[in-house]
């Protein structure tokens, strides 16, 4: 598993690999497409869909609920026909595209083979081709996240270039547009940019700032004014106060007090509830598994399939697999770039789901990053056993194991249930 830093084979040989790779992918979501054609919208997939209802026929009273780019795509389709139906062959098509993305990505931090063999695992992954027919936002989030991703390590590889620095800026900026937590993302890329030095270093990590901020700060300002409330990328978390919110002195300081007290609170209930939050997010539970199992009554629909469980078990072993050998890559990992960027990812991701609820799909996003590390396993396992001797990676290695085994055995009973 030996990890490069800038390895980039001929431009020709990378094409062929991602268009085979973008063909293998779209065809295998096509032939699983059928299956979700006509599955009801569940949650916030009708919130999506209403909202580019709404902007398709000149409206915009949908378009608050949550960030805008994904309502704003989908009102494209949405001009064409209301049937959700025609919406899920958009998003299976963006599905498609992250494909070679994540291709490249492995092509450029590890090796073609690790690139091909992560490609190839992406495309298969079971709750990658489930959300490739449903319309919540991350099937356009992590394309974005991936699309960023690549330019930042173009930068970094290359050293620090103005242009693809901030295009990978820019398109995290657009993630933000599309789902709150690009700011995962985004504060990975400036602890990595903080262990490297170069010039005009602070000029470089502002401006960047205000290109990832600025356009979720134009947006909320014209939300705001145009709904005269309170609305920062969405106002679903205010909502229970969108009637009290109008623009004046005292509910501003009344929002302000509430804000507060929300926060004091919420820090205060962290020791008794941070397991719990944590297990939610690495559980092996997915809306996959829902609509597979336990969706016939319920807003989320149902596959019907005669083989349920067993297509459960598939998709859950999967994610396992993945999970158990991301780890081991990246526990024995080289020191890199791309490893400080992943375990940045993962702090900070495990960090919002203590202090926030974050469900199962909120991992979907970041899933390329043990995917890769997997692939780096099985490309070359035995480059584990070299890295044995260092005691401090095995006992980290191990405690990460023991919790994730732990979380799958404390959900399993809960399989197929949400929540």
């Amino acid at each position: 598993m030996n990890q490069q830093s800038g390895h980039n084979p001929d431009s020709s040989i990378r094409i062929f690999d991602a268009l085979i790779l973008l063909i293998f992918a779209l065809l295998l979501r096509l032939l699983f497409l059928p299956c979700g054609w006509n599955l009801s919208l569940g949650g916030d997939e009708s919130n999506y869909w209403q909202a580019a209802i709404s902007i398709a026929s000149g409206k915009s009273t949908k378009l608050f609920i949550h960030p805008p780019l994904w309502g704003f795509l989908l009102s494209f389709v949405a001009v064409l026909s209301k049937n959700p139906s025609y919406a899920r062959l958009f998003t299976t098509l963006i599905s498609s595209l992250a494909v070679p993305l994540v291709y490249f990505i492995g092509t450029r931090s590890f090796s073609r083979k690790v690139g091909i063999i992560a490609g190839v695992m992406y495309s298969l992954y079971p709750n990658n081709i489930g959300f490739s027919h449903y319309l919540w936002a991350e099937t356009l989030f992590a394309l974005l996240v991936l699309a960023s991703t690549y330019f930042f390590f173009e930068t970094i590889y290359e050293k620090v270039k103005s242009g693809r620095f901030y295009l990978s800026i820019f398109l995290a900026a657009l993630g933000l547009l599309a789902k709150e937590f690009a700011v995962i993302l985004f504060a990975s890329f400036m602890t990595l940019l903080g262990t490297f030095n170069f010039n005009k270093k602070k000029r470089a990590l502002i401006l960047a700032t205000i290109i990832f901020l600025a356009p979720a700060m134009l947006y909320s300002t014209w939300a705001s004014v145009s709904t005269r409330k309170i609305i920062i990328l969405a106002n679903a978390y205010i909502k229970n106060l969108n009637d009290r919110m109008r623009f004046s002195a005292d509910t501003r300081e009344e929002y302000v007090r509430f804000l507060l007290n929300t926060l004091e609170e919420r820090f205060r209930q962290i020791p008794k509830t941070s397991m719990r939050e944590l297990h939610n997010l690495w559980q092996p539970n997915s809306y996959t598994v829902h609509r597979l199992l336990y969706a016939k009554d319920s807003e989320y629909g149902n596959y019907h399939s005669r083989h349920a469980r067993g297509i459960t078990y598939w998709i859950v072993g999967f994610y396992i697999f993945v999970v158990l050998t991301g780890l081991t890559g990246i526990c024995f990992g080289d020191n890199t770039p791309f490893r400080l960027f992943a375990i940045s990812n993962m702090v900070y991701l495990s960090l919002l789901s203590i202090l926030f609820f974050l469900v199962s799909r909120y991992r979907i996003p970041f899933i390329f990053i043990f995917i890769l590390y997997s692939a780096a396993v099985i490309s070359d396992p035995r480059a584990i056993l070299k890295k044995l001797r260092c005691w401090r990676r095995v006992i980290v290695w191990a405690g990460l194991v023991l919790l994730f085994i732990h979380i799958v055995v404390e959900k399993w009973p809960n399989l197929g249930y949400l929540g």
